[in-house]
C-alpha cells in the first residue's frame, strides 16, 4: 500500500489519500480496461449512417464517454505515486482539459441540433451535459482545495465519487452509443 505522509515532531501523520490507494489503483485498472472494451464496442456499433445527426450523436456520445474514462485513468493514475500534491495537480490539470472537451462537444451537439426543441434527445443531451460540467466543476474545486490544503481530508473523499459519477456516466454513454437504433434502408 502507497503511503503519503510527513514527518510531523517524530511521528508519521498519514494523509487521507492512502486510505483509497486501493480504490484508485482499482479505478485506473477498470478504466484501462473499459477503455479497451470501448473500442471494441464501437467497432461493433459502427456502420456506416446516411443519417448525419445519428452519426453525430454517436461521436459526442462516445467522445464525451472516452473522456471521462482518461480523466479516470489519468487521475487514479497519479494518486499512485502517494503524493497528495500530484494527485491534486493531475485533478486541476484534467478538470481544465476535461471541460474545454466538452465544451467543444457541446458545441458540436448544439450545431448537430441535439438541443433544439424539436430534438428528441434533447433531455437526454441536456442530462449529459449537465452531468459533465458538473462532475468536471467538482472535480477542479476538489484539485485547487487539496493543492491549497494538502492536509484536508474532504477533497479526497469527494473525488471517490466524482469518480463514481464519471465511471457511472462513461457507461450510461457507452450503452446509449451502443442502443443507438439502426437506420431503416
Amino acid at each position: 500500500m502507497l503511503w503519503s505522509h510527513v514527518i510531523v515532531k517524530g511521528k508519521f501523520k498519514i494523509y487521507m489519500l492512502s486510505t483509497y490507494t486501493n480504490f484508485l489503483a482499482t479505478s485506473a485498472g477498470a478504466s484501462s480496461g473499459f477503455i479497451g472494451l470501448f473500442f471494441v464496442a464501437l467497432s461493433f456499433a459502427r456502420e456506416e449512417l446516411s443519417n448525419g445527426l445519428v452519426r453525430e450523436r454517436r461521436i459526442i456520445l462516445s467522445g464525451g464517454s472516452f473522456l471521462a474514462l482518461f480523466n479516470i485513468f489519468i487521475v487514479s493514475l497519479f494518486s499512485l505515486t502517494g503524493q497528495t500534491k500530484l494527485f491534486s495537480m493531475a485533478c486541476v490539470i484534467m478538470s481544465f482539459v476535461a471541460l474545454s472537451i466538452t465544451y467543444a462537444l457541446l458545441s458540436r451537439a448544439i450545431r448537430a441540433g441535439a438541443f433544439s426543441p424539436s430534438s428528441v434527445t434533447r433531455k437526454q443531451s441536456r442530462t449529459f451535459a449537465t452531468v459533465a460540467i458538473s462532475l468536471y466543476s467538482a472535480q477542479l474545486v476538489c484539485g485547487i482545495s487539496l493543492w491549497r490544503n494538502l492536509h484536508a481530508s474532504w477533497p479526497i473523499e469527494f473525488m471517490v465519487f466524482v469518480i463514481v459519477g464519471l465511471f457511472t456516466s462513461a457507461l450510461m454513454r457507452i450503452w446509449m452509443v451502443m442502443w443507438i437504433p439502426p437506420e431503416k434502408h
